[in-house]
């Protein structure tokens, strides 16, 4: 028979050896080729095993008794090149007998020391498109003799099943790495679950070949629900939740070398140290250690909680799959054209059903159903996005689809008016023309007060002062509001010249002032935002716009919040992408003379908001100000 030795990081791989009987493995054997080391895997992986230990940690014990048996659907394809690997059918259906009755603890597998895991496997009855399937699949390649440190994803891509839905095994005449040959196996843990990689790989003549051989399979599968060698670790058991197997009820073990069936080997002395009463043997009969495969008998206690924490957090999809479902025999095709995909509020849109070979249908929106005829329609009240799905069958129970659309919903209202004086006088009579479109009904405000509800209007401003002046429109379904700020004031006459109001900017454009300095020349600079760019801009002691300048300092919604002229006559720019928000602030340095930016500074990740900047005089350098958010 052959001996296997194993170590593992991602994924799990299961070496062999031909001799006569069971002897140690080779001092070679037993790596994880590094092109089979997947870091983004493994850190998932790692990640998947905190939350195991949290979730134990946080309940003192599985309640068994509430879990549902598990049936998890099974793909077997089989990649020969027209040699004894291209095994038949009945011996992957004795192979999915053995890997079922081990994980049950019957038949050949109980010899009084297992545990039935309540995990049973099904070999798939639907293929992806729900039709029939044996669940066996057969691809000629040379790929069957595999070298799996550079060929692992070229074998999978020849045939892979949704891996989120099937458990995908591939079966090869000979599986070698760059090394040399002798590898029974490998799965990946569920870390990879979903992932083009995910799956176990295994040598053709041990599936169903016998009930010692078939150990493969059920090892593997092992690994594939996230279980660990027992021997992992070695002999180190301080706590049973992270060192070792990470299983509390398999003792430690440092040994991969075979024991005979009816003997006994006891590697580690520090069994007690994490709960165990009395030093332990070796589980050596454990599906998950090294050894003689005729002595495979056992999953323990520990070893199914485990399974389940894998299958009910990880590989949960796998229990929502139809792949053992009776299959489709009247395929049907689901889909249908709506009239309109974006309306205004209170228009009705068709749904036109294209659908083949469907004689019943639930029209749905958003989940709640209206309609079962062959098209259907509906009047869109309310704004925002909906979708559309129909559901449709036909005499065959086991035949189904579903076909979606989306629908967005805007408003048509769109207030607007334009004032005849920004700067009225008190006492003055100001006009408000009304450009609001697709409106029905009309309310004016000055300052929070109700002044009318007519489409026109006109106002007397009574004092000096700032008037918000707001009208609101709606159509009965929606509404939209526009609100301007009108000044009122009083000519200056004294000595000291002629105040003024000045507006700078487009009504029609996101724009935003942080900022405002003097030059000391006369002129002023005004920091802030246009849109998602940072905005500069410069205005005469007149307020007349001079020259604005726009910069995309990050790749955010990016605003100057600070300005500064430096000792050398440089303005000094500093800002963020983010107002109340984790962001990246920057520094900038600008020539006023030519209008150039001389450099910028990015702080990406910063927990601090710059609100300003200091120059160290010494030596000119700038000292950045701000506040932990």
């Amino acid at each position: 028979m052959r001996l296997f030795s194993f170590f593992f990081i991602l994924p799990v791989l299961w070496f062999l050896q031909t001799v006569s009987g069971p002897v140690p493995p080779e001092p070679d054997q037993g790596f994880c080729a590094t092109s089979l080391e997947d870091p983004l895997l493994r850190e998932r992986q790692e990640f998947l095993e905190e939350q195991y230990i949290h979730s134990i940690q946080e309940r003192s014990s599985i309640q068994r008794g509430l879990l549902p048996p598990y049936i998890l659907p099974v793909v077997v394809h089989i990649i020969h090149d027209n040699g004894a690997e291209d095994i038949p059918d009945a011996m992957v259906l004795q192979g999915i007998q053995h890997l079922n009755e081990a994980f049950a603890d019957m038949g050949y597998y109980d010899q009084g020391d297992g545990y039935d895991t309540q995990i049973q496997f099904c070999l798939a009855t639907r293929d992806p498109d729900g039709g029939p399937t044996t669940g066996i699949n057969r691809v000629q390649s040379t790929l069957t003799d595999l070298n799996y440190t550079t060929q692992d994803l070229a074998l999978k891509n020849l045939i892979r099943w949704d891996p989120l839905h099937y458990i995908n095994i591939w079966l090869v005449r000979e599986i070698c790495n760059n090394n040399g040959c002798g590898v029974a196996g490998y799965a990946y843990y569920p870390g990879a679950h979903g992932s083009n990689v995910d799956g176990i790989v295994m040598e053709a003549q041990w599936f169903g070949s016998s009930n010692g051989n078939s150990g493969v399979q059920i090892h593997e599968m092992g690994h594939y629900l996230g279980l660990y060698h027992t021997f992992e670790g070695g002999c180190g058991n301080d706590d049973c939740l992270s060192d070792g197997d990470r299983v509390c009820d398999t003792p430690p073990d440092q040994s991969t070398v075979p024991v005979p069936c009816g003997g006994s080997a006891n590697s580690c002395s520090t069994d007690t140290q994490s709960g165990f009463a009395t030093d332990q043997q070796d589980m050596f009969w454990n599906y998950m250690d090294y050894g003689n495969w005729d002595c495979y008998s056992a999953f323990s206690p520990g070893q199914a909680d485990r399974m389940y924490w894998f299958i009910d957090n990880v590989r949960l999809s796998l229990l929502e799959s139809e792949a053992c479902q009776p299959p489709c025999l009247s395929p049907l095709t689901c889909s249908f054209s709506s009239s309109a995909n974006l309306v205004d509020v209170g228009t009705t849109v068709n749904f036109t059903n294209t659908s083949t070979n469907a004689t019943s249908f639930q029209w749905l929106i958003d989940g709640v159903p209206f309609g079962v005829g062959v098209n259907a329609a509906f009047t869109f009240n309310t704004l925002g996005t909906f979708i559309i799905t129909l559901e449709a069958g036909n005499a065959d129970p086991n035949c189904s689809g579903s076909f979606q659309d989306t629908i967005e919903v805007v408003c048509p209202v769109f207030a607007s008016f334009a004032p005849s004086n920004l700067f009225p006088v008190p006492g003055e009579i100001v006009n408000f023309a009304n450009n609001s479109i697709a409106a029905t009904n009309y309310s004016w405000t000055v300052n929070g007060t109700l002044e009318a509800n007519t489409a026109a209007f006109t106002y007397v401003f009574p004092s000096e002062g700032a008037y918000t002046v707001c009208l609101d429109v709606d159509n009965g379904l929606c509404e939209d509001q526009y609100c301007q700020l009108i000044f009122s004031f009083l000519p200056e006459t004294s000595a000291c010249g002629a105040g003024f109001v000045k507006w700078i900017g487009n009504p029609g454009k996101n724009e935003d002032a942080q900022w405002l300095l003097p030059t000391g020349d006369g002129d002023f600079l005004i920091g802030g935002q246009l849109d998602n760019l940072s905005q500069l801009t410069r205005v005469s002691a007149q307020g007349d716009l001079i020259w604005q300048k726009t910069f995309n300092f990050t790749s955010g919604d990016d605003f100057i919040r600070y300005l500064m002229i430096d000792s050398e006559g440089y303005l000094i720019m500093a800002g963020r992408d983010q107002f109340n928000s984790p962001c990246t602030n920057f520094i900038a340095r600008f020539d006023l003379q030519t209008q150039t930016l001389l450099w910028t500074r990015t702080l990406p990740n910063l927990n601090v908001r710059i609100e300003g900047v200091l120059e160290k005089p010494a030596n000119g350098n700038l000292l950045p100000m701000g506040r932990i958010r």
